[in-house]
């Protein structure tokens, strides 16, 4: 150790021996707590319109969309969806996408907005909170996907763990799991297992 650190030590335990005493843990918090019920779940909000919606998750939510799908000023063929459908700006598809279309980045931040309302009202009514991680896997997933795959059962039922379960298996595109999906969907349920642990994203493995 340090002599300068070590010094500092002895004044603060008042010792003047050349040795630090060992200090005994103090475990009566532990015991206190030993046998209580456990803490229920936090309770996230509903929201069915996007004006309601805290501005810091809709900052964060934009950010992850944009990092994960790019800028893509012209309509072209969605590669990882074996070339259907045509998708622009951020990942936009839909009947109104069509070949040869263009978009700035101004107008993709628009639909970008305009989109999330959509999305946050869907998962409203289907009574799941809009979080980062669920507003990112419905507008990359759809509510179809979400509905089927068991994923909306288990959030209304608040059962996250076994919710970030089912994100982590759609990781698939194309009849391939592909590994920019397989990164999306890890976040997600990162986030989604801290909603009903704190504690999951400091205690998950470390990737290799």
């Amino acid at each position: 150790m340090d002599d300068t650190l070590l010094e500092r030590l002895r004044r603060i335990i008042g010792d003047s021996s050349g040795t630090i005493p060992p200090v005994a843990p103090d475990v009566s918090a532990v015991r206190a707590d030993f046998g209580k019920p456990p803490t229920p779940p936090k309770e996230y909000p509903v929201y069915r319109r996007l004006e309601d919606v805290p501005e810091n998750t809709i900052d964060e939510v934009k950010r992850r969309i944009i990092e994960h799908e790019k800028f893509r000023p012209v309509a072209t063929p969605d590669k990882i969806a074996t070339g259907k459908p045509l998708t622009v700006g951020y990942g936009f598809t839909g009947k109104r996408v069509t070949p040869g279309m263009t978009m700035t980045r101004e107008e993709a931040d628009a639909e970008l907005t305009r989109r999330l309302g959509e999305f946050v009202t869907e998962l409203g009514n289907r009574r799941i909170p809009a979080t980062p991680a669920t507003i990112s896997a419905i507008y990359n997933l759809g509510g179809g996907n979400l509905q089927s795959s068991g994923f909306a059962r288990e959030m209304r039922n608040k059962n996250y763990e076994a919710a970030a379960d089912i994100l982590t298996r759609l990781t698939h595109s194309g009849g391939e799991v592909r590994g920019g999906l397989v990164k999306r969907r890890q976040e997600e349920a990162d986030d989604i297992r801290a909603m009903g642990n704190p504690l999951a994203r400091l205690l998950r493995p470390v990737a290799k």
